[in-house]
């Protein structure tokens, strides 16, 4: 069934992934778990419902925690990239790779 769902090509189009339509309180619910401000979750909210719940894309958004998860880490100003090195790695990884040597025989 799903090879000949693929070679006739109907396999897309027989259930297509629709965009949920989500509430104000479910993004409130949402938002509130993630550490939210109102204020962020509302512009979220109120973008997205715009859109009819399609990200920039074209593509629905099916998992609405991941959505506003990286709305509200794109919005964070404050949270500043670890620092690397000249070979590109953070002082965990030098860390790590440090302990992993020394534990080597």
């Amino acid at each position: 069934m799903l090879l000949e769902d693929l070679e006739q090509g109907t396999m897309l189009t027989d259930a297509p992934i629709r965009a949920h339509t989500y509430t104000e309180d479910e993004c409130m619910d949402t938002g509130y778990t993630l550490g939210m401000k109102i204020r962020e979750i509302i512009e979220f909210y109120t973008k997205y419902g715009s859109q009819g719940w399609l990200l920039g894309n074209g593509l629905p958004i099916v998992d609405l925690r991941l959505a506003m998860r990286q709305w509200h880490l794109r919005n964070q100003e404050d949270i500043p990239e670890p620092e690397r090195n000249q070979h590109g790695k953070t002082p965990r990884q030098l860390e790590i790779e440090r302990r992993n040597s020394d534990e080597s025989p």
